[in-house]
Parts: structure tokens; C-alpha cells; sequence
């Protein structure tokens, strides 16, 4: 089965303008700081500030990769303090300049305004083992709401593989799956090859995250280790994507799982419109 991210993207919407109806917040303006010049970057800003309007709110695009940090982090303070701006959120990776104090700029964000949810607070919240405070970041959230739309979501007594590069994407995943039962089994792109096929071998749900092209391919299929659970008992999210001359690609090698795996996200198709309704269905949770 092909998770389709068009009718979850579609029900999140529907969700988040409820919610703003119900508040009062049409017309509440969200700042989001560009810190890179990269065209990817760019183009990512550009979908979120066309979600905003969709939903009735203003996107107020401040560009910075040219500041100082202290101008950057005064701007920040000047959107924590302004009643106008109601959610405030940093477009990653930051420019070279800025990457030793990610952190800070990122703890610079009000907490109550960080709808992108990776300031140290909200980070923290998502890993921490109490089922209720449950505010995640965006990138993994959209893996979860679309296992939830689906129905895949019973996840205890699971074994779970997250194959994961960034903090930011990884532990708190790992954290998260772990608070919901699952047994959670945890690598990356150095893990040695014959490792990442035996814990491959294992998992019912493969999360892959590491922003290698097609890292999880059919060369984990080859060995004895895959009659534990076969291809099709397997759902793979894919949480990351690229492109080449030769289109979009992802972690995961679709074209090979595509027809055999129990689920599987399209690239592209969810992960850049997942991750960007996820954000702003985030307003609910603050």
C-alpha cells in the first residue's frame, strides 16, 4: 500500500482552520527566519508562507544569512516581545556563520511561540516518558500523523528500526516510539552493513532518516535474515528526501519496495507537504 500524503495533508488543514476559527487567529502573523541562501531552503520557506495563507494566517519571512548574530538574535527578541507575531520558527540548516550557535538561536524562540517545536523546551517535552506532553517537531510528526490516518499506528509490541542522522529527526523519535510500547531498535549510516541487515531483518516498521540515497535498498533483502519478518509484513517511512538529475529520491529505494512491503510513503509525495501541515497543525498543541 501506497501511503498517500494528499487526504492527510487535507484533513491536518481542515483541522488547523478549525482550530484557528474557534481562536480568533486569522490574520496572526507566524516569522519565520531564513538563515541560508540555498535554493532548497528558499523553496521550503516559499511552501510554508503559501500553507500560512491557506489557513488564514500571514507569513512574515525574515532573511538573515547576511546578519551578525547579535542583530539575529535581537531580531528574534523583538518577534518573542511583539503581540503581532504569534508563532516564530527558524528554516534549518543555518548559514556556516551560524551553525556553532544553532542552539542558541534556536533557545532564543519563546518556547510558547516555537511551533516548529526544536528549541531546547519543546525538544525536550517530546522525549519526555509521560504520555501527556506530547508535542513533537514537525519532520517526525508527519511521520506519525500519516501511520495514524492509515491505522498503523498500534505500535506496542512492535519492533521499530530508526535509521536516523540528526538529533533533531532521530532520538526524540526513538524516545517517542519507545513511550508507545514499541521495541526500539536504533542505527545510522556508519552502522556497519551486516548489522543494519540483522536489525533490518527484525523490525516491522522501518523509519529512515539519514540523507543517504537509497541507504535501505533490495541488498537488505538478500540474506536469510529477512524470514523474520518478510517484505510484506514491512512499513517503511521514509523521512527525508533529495533530488538528482534524475528526480527525487529518498533514504528508502521505493521503486524496489514499492509493489512488496505491507506500506510505504511515496518520494516525493509526504515528507515536504507532511512536514510542512505538521508544522502549523503544531498550533494546536501549543
Amino acid at each position: 500500500m501506497l501511503l498517500l500524503g494528499k487526504p492527510v495533508v487535507k484533513k491536518l488543514k481542515e483541522e488547523t482552520i478549525e482550530y484557528i476559527e474557534k481562536n480568533n487567529l486569522s490574520g496572526s502573523k507566524v516569522a519565520i527566519f531564513l538563515l541560508n541562501g540555498t535554493k532548497a531552503s528558499e523553496v521550503y520557506v516559499k511552501m510554508k508562507a503559501k500553507y500560512a495563507l491557506n489557513i488564514w494566517l500571514i507569513a512574515d519571512i525574515h532573511f538573515g544569512k547576511d546578519r551578525e548574530l547579535p542583530e539575529l538574535l535581537e531580531a528574534i527578541d523583538r518577534c518573542n516581545e511583539d503581540p503581532t507575531y504569534v508563532w516564530i520558527m527558524v528554516q534549518l540548516p543555518v548559514a556556516q556563520q551560524f551553525k556553532e550557535h544553532q542552539m542558541m538561536i534556536l533557545d532564543r524562540i519563546d518556547p510558547c511561540k516555537d511551533i516548529d517545536g526544536l528549541g531546547s523546551v519543546r525538544f525536550g517535552q517530546a522525549g519526555y516518558w509521560s504520555l501527556d506532553q506530547d508535542f513533537l517537531s514537525a519532520t517526525y510528526r508527519s511521520a506519525m500523523h500519516i501511520l495514524d490516518y492509515y491505522s498503523l499506528w498500534e505500535l506496542k509490541g512492535k519492533v521499530c528500526l530508526v535509521v536516523w542522522k540528526s538529533n533533531l529527526i532521530g532520538k526524540p523519535l526513538l524516545l517517542w516510539l519507545a513511550k508507545r510500547g514499541a521495541t526500539v531498535l536504533s542505527a545510522n549510516s556508519k552502522t556497519p552493513r551486516w548489522v543494519l541487515e540483522q536489525l533490518y531483518s527484525l523490525a516491522e516498521y522501518v523509519f529512515s532518516a539519514t540523507w543517504v540515497k537509497h541507504l535501505i535498498n533490495n541488498d537488505l533483502t538478500l540474506y536469510e535474515w529477512d524470514k523474520y519478518v518478510s517484505l510484506e509484513k514491512k512499513i517503511m517511512i521514509d523521512i527525508w528526501w533529495g533530488s538528482d538529475e534524475n528526480g527525487a529520491y529518498g533514504d528508502i529505494d521505493g521503486s524496489y519496495f514499492e509493489e512488496k512491503v505491507k506500506a510505504i510513503t511515496p518520494v516525493p509525495g509526504w515528507v515536504g507537504p507532511g512536514t510542512v501541515a505538521s508544522i502549523f497543525h503544531n498550533i494546536i498543541s501549543l
